[in-house]
Parts: C-alpha cells; sequence; structure tokens
C-alpha cells in the first residue's frame, strides 16, 4: 500500500510540476505576443501619421504652387507665405536657385534669407528637376519637407511646404504607447 501511495504522490507531483511549466510557457508566450502587436501597432501608427504629415507638405507645396501662380502683388512675397503659414500650419520657403529668398522661418526674430539649400536636396531638385519630399535639417531642426521645382521668366525657383517635428506636432510613439499602458492595460486587469 505503501508502495501505491508514493506512486500516486509521485504522479501528482510530476502533473503539478508539468502544470507550472506549461503555465510559465502559456504566461511568456501571451506575454511576448502583447509586447509584439504593441510593437506593431505602434510601427503602423508612425508610418500612417509620416504618411499624413508627407500629404500635408506636398499639399502645402501645391497650394503655394497655384497661390504663386495667380499672384499679383508686390515683388515681396512674404505676406503670402505668412497668410499661408496661419491657414494651414506649415513653413513655406521660396528659393532662388538654391539660396533662401522668402520665407516664414525665422530666428531670433528675423526671417532667415539667403541660406543655401543643402546639397543632396539641390541635386534632386535643381540638377535632376525632380520633386524631394523628406527629411531636413533647417537651423539643426528636423523638419518633414516638400521641395518642388518651378520655373518662370526670371530663373528656376524652388518652392517648399514643411512641418516641423517636435513633440506636440509629432507625438509618436509616446503618446500611443502612453495611452496603451496607461489606460487600456489597466482596464484589462
Amino acid at each position: 500500500m505503501k508502495g501505491n501511495e508514493s506512486k500516486k504522490r509521485n504522479g501528482k507531483v510530476k502533473s503539478k510540476h508539468i502544470g507550472r511549466k506549461v503555465g510559465n510557457l502559456v504566461a511568456v508566450m501571451l506575454g511576448a505576443s502583447i509586447i509584439a502587436v504593441v510593437s506593431l501597432c505602434v510601427i503602423m501608427f508612425y508610418r500612417l501619421t509620416l504618411s499624413i504629415m508627407e500629404d500635408v507638405c506636398v499639399s502645402g507645396t501645391k497650394v503655394l504652387a497655384y497661390e504663386l501662380a495667380n499672384y499679383n502683388g508686390s515683388d515681396d512675397r512674404t505676406a503670402l507665405l505668412d497668410i499661408l503659414k496661419e491657414q494651414m500650419g506649415c513653413e513655406f520657403t521660396i528659393f532662388h536657385g538654391n539660396e533662401r529668398a522668402y520665407t516664414t522661418i525665422q530666428q531670433n526674430g528675423q526671417r532667415v534669407i539667403g541660406t543655401k539649400l543643402s546639397d543632396d536636396i539641390s541635386k534632386v531638385v535643381l540638377e535632376q528637376g525632380q520633386s524631394y519630399v523628406g527629411q531636413a535639417f533647417i537651423l539643426g531642426e528636423k523638419h518633414l519637407g516638400s521641395y518642388v521645382p518651378t520655373k518662370d521668366a526670371e530663373s528656376i525657383k524652388i518652392i517648399q511646404g514643411k512641418l516641423k517635428h517636435n513633440k506636440k506636432r509629432f507625438p509618436i510613439p509616446g503618446a500611443f504607447l502612453q495611452h496603451v499602458f496607461g489606460d487600456l492595460i489597466p482596464l484589462i486587469c
């Protein structure tokens, strides 16, 4: 009898150990899948927001091109750029060649004119005659910009619309993670 009881106890102990191992494995797999899904959501959210921001930049540049084509005001186009900035929330610049001629960008209260376009963007837009949408550093700050070559009777110009990357306009992935971990997980638990 003692032998049978000992076998039963050993069998129960073995099943408890196997049960714990399976339970731990399931918990680890569940945790890993949650992390993978949240990471995937953050990446998708980031890409979607970046795509939307690119569309805003391109739209801003198209609006500027349209307004310039129909512009009948003075040669100083800063007032037009300021109105568009107020309406669209984008920074705007008109380049003559690769030199910034008119802009809404300011540093120390002064408009930043006379600065040069980066060599990489200049090659794409001026030399190849293609539009460029992508990252640009302006005065050391990261922007998402849309550069489009245009021609008039005087010369080749580039018009640009851009959005500054900052935490207020570009809160990814921080806001998403804060929402997931701050709001959703406590509801689940």
